[in-house]
């Protein structure tokens, strides 16, 4: 919480000031300054690495998601008494003559209408973020891990016929592991999708705060330029602030694009791994009908009794 101004208590420099519109003056200066700390959202970057690793860039993001949720309903509130306070000291200063600063408050009371309604797209955007997150950790925690089978140990050993039975084993099992991590990567490629819709949607919800803080900063630069001098140092540090945090919020819209960018990535790299894994499962297909075939089977056999014939006679 920022200290309140010294200058929320400011009167303007008139003959019979009243207190009315002190009071007005003094109760939008200090709330304007009773701000809360202004909250930027992690950047979740590409998902790779083991599970565990994805698990807890997960799990950091949806903290990071949490502590978003909670900043951006405090600058809700914080607009919603900015709206009230403003359009309070606009109607006095309307009513003591002074049209021009009373025009400038009725733009920052609409100014903070905006506020308000991007707020509430904000955390919209911010909840279906949260959905899709938390759904590709369930995922992530869920995952099966594939275990790799045992070979034996002594396969030199096998008969022509039971080497044919390990390869046909063999690339069944192998056609069983291309078919899952073909469905997990068809999964990630759903979960990616509905990530990037929400990442898109909280790219809006930021742009719109960009062009939002960018007129907060020229109504306050505009008011702290003017011939009042009581009314100019009013406005200082309010315009050197508010250009502090439109810069803040641009790099936040900055770290959305590349969420975004990560997300068009890690779903190039699922499809990837899709359209090999297809490959290599048609592969597997045709080698299976190869191996099972009447006439490999034949050929195993014959070799197989070759064998028998030889290993018998060298006992002999």
């Amino acid at each position: 919480m920022v200290a309140p101004l010294a200058l929320s208590f400011i009167l303007f420099a008139t003959a019979e000031p009243t207190a009315v519109l002190a009071d007005a003056q003094s109760s939008w200066a200090s709330a304007w300054a009773d701000k809360p700390s202004l909250v930027a959202l992690d950047d979740l970057g590409a998902l790779d690495g083991t599970s565990a690793d994805i698990e807890a860039r997960l799990r950091e993001h949806l903290r990071s998601l949490g502590r978003k949720t909670f900043s951006n309903r405090e600058w809700k509130a914080y607009w919603t008494r900015q709206q009230a306070s403003a359009q309070s000291f606009a109607v006095l200063l309307d009513a003591a003559g002074r049209s021009k600063h009373a025009q400038a408050m009725r733009s920052w009371a609409t100014l903070a209408t905006n506020k308000i309604a991007n707020q509430d797209i904000y955390l919209a955007a911010i909840e279906m973020e949260r959905d899709a997150v938390e759904r590709r950790l369930e995922a992530a925690v869920t995952q099966t891990i594939e275990k790799t089978s045992t070979t034996d140990a002594k396969k030199q050993n096998l008969s022509p016929f039971q080497q044919r039975q390990a390869l046909i084993e063999g690339l069944k099992q192998e056609r069983k592991t291309q078919v899952q991590r073909t469905s997990s990567s068809e999964q990630v490629l759903i979960m990616v999708e509905r990530q990037k819709q929400s990442a898109l949607r909280l790219l809006e919800a930021v742009q719109a705060d960009v062009k939002l803080a960018q007129t907060e900063t020229s109504i306050a630069q505009a008011q702290s330029q003017t011939q009042d001098q009581e009314w100019t140092t009013l406005w200082s540090p309010i315009a050197m602030a508010s250009a502090t945090k439109s810069k803040k919020i641009q790099g936040e819209a900055s770290r959305a694009k590349n969420r975004i960018r990560s997300l068009d990535i890690e779903a190039t790299l699922a499809t990837s791994q899709m359209e090999y894994r297809r490959a290599k499962i048609a592969d597997l297909e045709q080698q299976i009908s190869a191996s099972t075939s009447l006439n490999g089977w034949t050929d195993a056999i014959v070799a197989t009794v070759k064998k028998w014939v030889i290993d018998a006679l060298w006992k002999v």
